[in-house]
């Protein structure tokens, strides 16, 4: 499995904190089964879960070969259903 990286900046850690995500919470999702999406912006999104279980929907942008996480939060019921059907 290859190495990810991601960028943390002060604005982004404070802004997930608005959701109560921690940046660790963000690295578990990209580290297990996670699905990936690309948005018309030329973000991408992702829906994975923590090691505790719990379901995060994550915005993010690949910059200088890292993962820059814009924003974090909790999925809804209709996106926690699309991600167990896709895990079947």
């Amino acid at each position: 499995m290859r190495e990810i990286h991601f960028e943390w900046d002060e604005w982004n850690v404070d802004h997930i904190a608005q959701h109560d995500v921690e940046p660790e919470e963000v690295e578990e999702v990209f580290e297990h089964f996670h699905i990936i999406r690309k948005t018309r912006q030329g973000r991408r999104i992702t829906y994975g879960q923590t090691l505790d279980g719990r379901h995060l929907f994550v915005v993010f942008v690949y910059r200088n070969s890292r993962i820059y996480t814009i924003t974090a939060r909790d999925m809804t019921r209709q996106e926690k259903r699309f991600y167990r059907r896709s895990r079947r």
